[in-house]
Protein backbone atom coordinates (compact mmCIF):
# COMPACT_ATOMS: atom_id res chain seq x y z
CA UNK A 1 0.00 0.00 0.00
CA UNK A 2 1.39 3.18 -0.81
CA UNK A 3 1.10 6.56 0.58
CA UNK A 4 -0.37 7.83 -2.57
CA UNK A 5 -2.88 5.05 -2.69
CA UNK A 6 -4.41 6.26 1.18
CA UNK A 7 -4.53 9.71 0.28
CA UNK A 8 -6.56 8.74 -2.75
CA UNK A 9 -8.49 6.64 -0.68
CA UNK A 10 -8.82 9.59 2.61
CA UNK A 11 -9.92 11.77 -0.33
CA UNK A 12 -12.62 9.80 -1.59
CA UNK A 13 -14.01 8.92 1.58
CA UNK A 14 -14.31 12.43 2.82
CA UNK A 15 -16.18 13.52 -1.05
CA UNK A 16 -18.71 10.47 -0.12
CA UNK A 17 -19.19 10.67 3.64
CA UNK A 18 -18.57 14.40 4.27
CA UNK A 19 -15.90 13.65 6.64
CA UNK A 20 -11.92 11.99 6.67
CA UNK A 21 -11.59 8.69 8.27
CA UNK A 22 -9.65 9.66 11.55
CA UNK A 23 -7.73 7.54 13.51
CA UNK A 24 -4.88 6.15 10.93
CA UNK A 25 -2.43 3.65 13.16
CA UNK A 26 -0.16 2.72 10.00
CA UNK A 27 -2.31 -0.63 9.63
CA UNK A 28 -5.86 0.30 9.03
CA UNK A 29 -8.52 2.56 10.55
CA UNK A 30 -10.08 2.24 14.10
CA UNK A 31 -13.49 3.37 12.82
CA UNK A 32 -15.51 0.34 11.50
CA UNK A 33 -16.87 1.72 8.84
CA UNK A 34 -13.52 3.60 7.70
CA UNK A 35 -11.35 0.44 7.90
CA UNK A 36 -14.26 -1.63 5.70
CA UNK A 37 -13.99 0.92 3.60
CA UNK A 38 -10.06 0.77 3.15
CA UNK A 39 -10.43 -2.66 3.12
CA UNK A 40 -12.55 -2.71 0.13
CA UNK A 41 -10.58 -0.04 -1.53
CA UNK A 42 -6.71 -2.18 -0.98
CA UNK A 43 -8.91 -5.53 -2.05
CA UNK A 44 -10.33 -3.97 -5.59
CA UNK A 45 -6.81 -2.18 -6.26
CA UNK A 46 -5.15 -5.72 -5.76
CA UNK A 47 -7.62 -7.02 -7.94
CA UNK A 48 -7.06 -4.64 -10.72
CA UNK A 49 -5.20 -6.19 -13.76
CA UNK A 50 -5.05 -4.96 -17.09
CA UNK A 51 -3.89 -7.33 -20.19
CA UNK A 52 -1.49 -5.20 -22.24
CA UNK A 53 -1.20 -5.58 -26.38
CA UNK A 54 2.02 -7.75 -27.26
CA UNK A 55 4.98 -5.20 -26.77
CA UNK A 56 6.20 -3.55 -30.03
CA UNK A 57 9.59 -5.30 -29.96
CA UNK A 58 7.98 -8.34 -30.74
CA UNK A 59 6.59 -6.95 -33.93
CA UNK A 60 10.66 -6.20 -34.84
CA UNK A 61 9.93 -2.57 -35.88
CA UNK A 62 11.04 -0.12 -32.94
CA UNK A 63 10.03 3.41 -35.07
CA UNK A 64 8.74 6.17 -33.43
CA UNK A 65 5.37 6.02 -34.96
CA UNK A 66 5.12 2.43 -33.48
CA UNK A 67 6.04 3.15 -30.36
CA UNK A 68 3.51 5.73 -29.90
CA UNK A 69 1.24 3.53 -31.60
CA UNK A 70 1.98 0.66 -29.03
CA UNK A 71 2.09 3.87 -26.07
CA UNK A 72 -2.28 4.57 -27.50
CA UNK A 73 -2.22 0.82 -27.71
CA UNK A 74 -1.56 0.55 -24.25
CA UNK A 75 -3.39 3.78 -22.67
CA UNK A 76 -5.96 2.29 -24.63
CA UNK A 77 -6.18 -0.95 -22.93
CA UNK A 78 -6.17 0.76 -19.39
CA UNK A 79 -9.06 3.00 -19.92
CA UNK A 80 -11.18 -0.34 -20.99
CA UNK A 81 -10.91 -1.46 -17.54
CA UNK A 82 -11.91 1.89 -16.24
CA UNK A 83 -8.57 3.15 -15.09
CA UNK A 84 -7.40 6.69 -15.79
CA UNK A 85 -4.03 7.19 -16.91
CA UNK A 86 -1.94 10.70 -16.71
Amino acid sequence: MSEQMREEFEAAYLDSCGFKPQNWNGLDYLHAHANGAWWAWQASSAALCVELPDSVASTGTLTSSAVLAYKRECRDAIHAAGVKTK
